[in-house]
């Protein structure tokens, strides 16, 4: 029989991922880690929901009583916080989640992903009518429109590769770090083929779209072998974060590239995204929102404060990078094959030169993209 702490901590677990089958059918991938729940069982899911939920109204056993306040306020609470901080109200009364892990110290905040990066990029989005924004807790935002298909506007793209790590080994001879980089090539090849092998045994039908799959990814570490990637690749950084100079010491806000020692405080509110760095007696608070309706862009309301007693002469300049990445169709975004339909993407930009040029009369500064083609 189904004990009365295990059927409301299925309730719980139910509630929390939201409504319907979509929140079913996401806490049984999670568990299992396998395929998507087999056809019959959502519903079975979902009148066990039901029941759980009308036996916990009338079970004269819960002692815990239910009020239902005034919907627009909002009470303290850390529940749910998880590892990563917590949950706190905002000078607005409202939620926020206060982000204090600090992901690259802590092991943690690694995820796993097809491409062998070790990734620990955690983000929240908000926008508005217009404009979507994804903040990173690295400290950078990226910005999406969808007025002409997909585009992000800034996407953020460090030039990193698995195998970084060995290029920075300047005391190995060039043979022996190109040794080095075949063979942690064959290794995220072996992951590749479980993957595919995943496929083959989860999707036994598309065994089309599964052989196209492979053949991409075998000419993929065949031009790999044949041309180990040389050089760094163009940087971008993303934005909404400052650079600031006081003369002596030059630093940024962003999380990624704080200074050491530096304090920080990151949030992500309801619609914005605040970020609070203290260094070299400097404090530089930055909160980043998209207005209500269709304005297509963001606001950045910047406040810095002088710690010391003495004065300061601080320069501030507002970091926004470009960087246009149109998401047209890829049918494959993992492994190797993904990895070639992000270059794809970023193929488009070829076919266009872009240029920058100062409006004094607005004061802005304004990106332009021109078609080298006249047809394109």
């Amino acid at each position: 029989m189904t004990t009365l702490w295990s059927r409301r901590a299925v309730l719980k677990t139910l509630l929390a991922l939201g409504p319907g089958t979509a929140g079913v059918q996401a806490w049984y991938t999670q568990q299992q880690c396998l395929s998507p729940l087999p056809g019959g069982i959502s519903d079975v899911f979902k009148r066990f929901g039901r029941r759980v939920l009308l036996s916990e109204l009338s079970d004269p056993t819960v002692s815990e009583a239910v009020t239902v306040g005034d919907v627009r306020t909002f009470s303290p609470t850390d529940y749910g916080s998880g590892i990563f901080g917590r949950w706190q109200l905002d000078a607005f009364g409202l939620p926020g989640y206060r982000y204090e892990l600090d992901q690259h110290a802590d092991s943690r905040a690694h995820f796993s992903n097809s491409q062998g990066i070790d990734r620990r990029d955690h983000w929240y989005g908000f926008g508005n009518d217009r404009v979507n924004v994804t903040a990173s807790n690295d400290g950078y935002l990226q910005l999406y429109l969808g007025d002409r298909g997909g585009v992000w506007l800034n996407r953020f793209d460090d030039g990193k590769t698995p195998d970084d790590w060995i290029d920075g080994l300047r005391f190995l001879p060039e043979t022996l770090r190109r040794w080095l980089k075949n063979a942690s090539l064959q290794l995220r090849l072996r992951q590749q083929d479980q993957l595919l092998a995943h496929w083959r045994a989860t999707h036994p039908t598309h065994t089309t779209l599964i052989t196209l799959a492979g053949e991409i990814q075998s000419h993929l570490a065949t031009e790999a072998i044949a041309q180990p990637h040389s050089g760094r690749p163009a940087q971008h950084f993303g934005g909404g974060f400052s650079l600031l100079d006081d003369g002596q010491n030059t630093w940024t806000t962003a999380y990624r590239y704080r200074p050491q020692n530096a304090s920080t405080r990151r949030v992500f509110g309801m619609g914005y995204f605040e970020t609070e760095t203290t260094a070299f007696d400097v404090r530089s608070t930055r909160r980043v929102y998209a207005p209500n309706g269709d304005f297509p862009g963001v606001i950045a309301e910047i406040t810095l404060q002088n710690l010391s007693d003495a004065p300061k002469v601080l320069r501030h300049y507002e970091y926004w990078d470009v960087n246009v990445f149109q998401l047209r169709t890829g049918w494959f975004q993992t492994g190797l094959p993904g990895l070639a339909s992000i270059e794809s993407r970023q193929a488009i930009n070829d076919n266009f030169l872009q240029s920058v040029a100062w409006n004094a009369d607005q004061q802005i500064l304004r990106t332009h993209l021109s078609a080298i083609k006249p047809d394109i």
